[in-house]
């Protein structure tokens, strides 16, 4: 007998995955404790896995096969209804399962160039990780709210959930604040009521 775990988002989209009883340990201290108010607290995973992954890893737990399976998106939408699913809850997760779609780097459908084509076009610019993980974060959380502009920290713990192991310090900037300035060409970047707002340029 095989088992399938139903996906409705790309395959090979690698994510960090928090056991929720760590959530509530850590709950329970911030509730419980003095000392956390106004606190921001990330928790992620050991390791980004792809839905393959977590398939095999379900498969060694029940001792029998789990096969990973991508849902349509109409597929998934209809029995989360059936399940009492409320529409903007709905809505919330389509959004972030449009985002980790993005994730996956679909094939090339371009045919590779002329060595006398590839004389005369000049090499692309190289590719900028913080700018396309901040790019990345801002874009889901505009769609997750339905706002353009976005919280700096909820980037942040964003930015966190996406990648444990992002250091703005691995890629040349002292914090996240700095980065973030130093991004102007990525995000605008303006005042709010109590941190920066920022939008997707």
């Amino acid at each position: 007998m095989q088992g399938i775990y139903p996906v409705p988002y790309g395959l090979d989209a690698r994510l960090s995955l928090v056991d929720l009883r760590d959530v509530a340990a850590a709950a329970v201290r911030v509730l419980t404790e003095a000392g956390h108010v106004g606190a921001t607290y990330e928790l992620a995973g050991p390791q980004p896995l792809s839905q393959t992954e977590v398939a095999d890893l379900l498969a060694a737990a029940l001792g029998r096969p789990v096969r990973a399976e991508r849902v349509a998106w109409d597929t998934w939408e209809a029995d989360a209804r059936q399940r009492g699913m409320s529409d903007d809850a709905m809505a919330t997760l389509l959004a972030m399962f449009r985002y980790y779609d993005s994730l996956v780097e679909a094939p090339s459908t371009e045919e590779a160039p002329k060595p006398s084509e590839a004389k005369d076009t000049p090499p692309p610019p190289p590719a900028d990780p913080a700018a396309d993980m901040l790019k990345r974060a801002v874009r889901l959380l505009a769609e997750t709210k339905g706002e353009a502009w976005v919280n700096k920290g909820s980037v942040w713990h964003m930015i966190k959930r996406l990648d444990p192991t992002f250091d703005p310090k691995d890629h040349g900037h002292a914090n996240f604040a700095d980065l973030v300035r130093a991004m102007e060409a990525v995000v605008e970047i303006k005042k709010g009521e109590t941190d920066h707002m920022l939008r997707v340029r």
